[in-house]
C-alpha cells in the first residue's frame, strides 16, 4: 500500500492534474483498459456505496477483484434482516469454481455466524487454496464458541497441513496459513479450557504448531504451555516442548522468545531438569531486545530449583561475562538496562548456593511418544 506521505502528495496533484505515472519498460499490454481502470474506481468507492446496493449485488461483489471489496461486501450483507435466507447458497460459492468468490463467501459465512456453515468450513481448511484455508478458519474464529463442536475437526487439520521446514514450500514460506487456523484454536476456541478435549488430536497439533515455521505462530501456543497443560501433557509433549524452548523460529524472528519462554516455563512448572539448561541456553540466545526484563524471569524461575539448580552455577557465572561483553561489543547498552540483566544472574546464583533443598525433579523422555 501508499504510505501516508504517497497518499498526501498524490491527493494534492489529482485536481492540480499533475500526477506522472511511470514505469520501466511497461508495455502496452500491461496497461489498464478503460474497463481496468472503472472496476478500481467502482471497488474504491465501494465502501460508501455498498450501503444502498441491493442484496444481490452484493453477492455479486464477493468475486470482486479487490480483496478489501470483498471483506466490505461480506460486512455489509452480514447486516442484512434478510441475509440468513442466503446461507445455503453462499456454502455453495464457499466450494465453487471461482477462486475470488469462494474466499468472500467464505468470509460472510464466518460474518453471520451461520451453524450450519460449519461442515463446509471445515472441509475448506485442507483446501489447495491456501488463502481460502486461511479464511475458514478466520469464519470459524468468527463463529466464536459456535464453532466448538467441529474443534476435534480443526486439530485434525492442523496436524493434516502442518509442513516442514526444508525444503522451503515458496507458495507460503512463512506457514500464515496454519499460524491462522493456530490462532483460531489456541487464542480463541481453546484458550478458555482443553480439559474435554481428545489428547490424540489435540497432542499432533500441538507438536505441529510448535514445529511451524513463524514465529508468531508458535507464540499461539504461549498461553496453552504456560497455564492448560497438566502433568500427563508435559511428559508426553516433553521432547517437543523441549525443542520449542531451544531450537528458535526460522521466520518472523520477532516472535521467537514468546514460545521458548512459555516452553520453558512449561518444562519449569513442573521442575522437570532439562528447564535447567534450557533456561541457561534461552538466557544466552535470547537477543538484547526485551532481554533486560526476560533475564530476570529466566533466573526466578531457575532459583526456584534450589539446590538442585547447583550444576548451572558455572554457566550462570559465564552467563554475567557473557553480558558484559555483549556490551563491550556494542550489542547492548551499558548502564542500568545491563545491570538489570547482571543483577537478576548474580541474585539467582546467590540463591542457588545459599539453597539448602531441592523440590523434587522430573527427567523428560529421550524420544517423544507417538500417538
Amino acid at each position: 500500500g501508499l504510505s501516508p506521505t504517497a497518499s498526501y502528495v498524490l491527493t494534492y496533484a489529482l485536481p492540480l492534474r499533475a500526477i506522472c505515472l511511470t514505469g520501466r519498460a511497461a508495455g502496452a499490454a500491461q496497461w489498464l483498459d478503460d474497463g481496468d481502470v472503472g472496476e478500481a474506481v467502482a471497488s474504491g468507492r465501494f465502501d460508501t456505496d455498498r450501503t444502498t446496493m441491493a442484496t444481490e449485488g452484493l453477492v455479486a461483489a464477493l468475486g470482486d477483484w479487490s480483496p478489501v471489496a470483498r471483506s466490505w461486501a461480506a460486512e455489509e450483507l452480514a447486516r442484512r434482516p434478510d441475509a440468513a435466507r442466503l446461507v445455503p447458497q453462499l456454502i455453495a460459492l464457499a466450494e465453487g469454481p471461482d477462486p475470488r468468490v469462494r474466499q468472500g463467501a467464505c468470509e460472510a459465512l464466518g460474518r453471520l455466524k451461520a451453524p450450519e456453515a460449519l461442515p463446509a468450513l471445515v472441509r475448506l481448511l485442507v483446501h489447495d487454496d491456501r488463502w481460502l484455508r486461511a479464511k475458514a478458519a478466520q469464519a470459524l474464529a468468527s463463529m466464536g464458541h459456535a464453532a466448538r463442536p467441529v474443534v476435534p475437526d480443526m486439530l485434525a487439520a492442523v496436524a493434516r497441513t502442518a509442513e516442514p521446514l526444508e525444503p522451503i514450500g515458496w507458495a507460503d514460506p512463512i506457514q500464515l496459513t496454519h499460524g491462522e487456523l493456530a490462532a483460531t484454536l489456541f487464542k480463541g476456541l481453546l484458550r478458555q479450557s482443553i480439559d474435554d478435549v481428545d489428547r490424540s488430536l489435540l497432542h499432533p497439533a500441538i507438536r505441529a504448531i510448535a514445529r511451524n515455521a513463524d514465529g508468531m505462530a508458535r507464540a499461539t501456543l504461549t498461553h496453552l504451555l504456560e497455564h492448560q497443560l497438566t502433568l500427563e501433557d508435559v511428559q508426553t509433549l516433553g521432547p517437543d516442548i523441549l525443542e520449542a524452548a531451544t531450537v528458535p523460529c526460522p521466520a518472523d524472528t520477532m516472535f521467537r522468545n514468546e514460545v521458548r519462554m512459555a516452553a520453558f516455563r512449561a518444562l519449569a512448572k513442573y521442575r522437570f531438569r532439562e528447564a535447567l539448561d534450557a533456561g541457561v541456553l534461552i538466557a544466552r540466545t535470547q537477543g538484547g531486545h526485551g532481554s533486560e526484563t526476560r533475564t530476570g524471569e529466566i533466573m526466578r524461575e531457575l532459583a526456584g530449583y534450589g539446590s538442585g539448580a547447583n550444576g548451572i552455577l558455572p554457566r550462570l557465572e559465564e552467563l554475567v561475562e557473557f553480558f558484559n561483553a555483549e556490551c563491550a561489543a556494542g550489542g547492548f547498552p551499558e548502564g542500568p538496562l545491563n545491570d538489570a540483566r547482571i543483577d537478576a544472574v548474580k541474585a539467582a546464583i546467590a540463591s542457588i548456593e545459599s539453597a539448602t533443598r531441592s523440590p523434587p525433579l522430573r527427567t523428560l523422555p529421550n524420544t517423544a511418544e507417538g500417538e
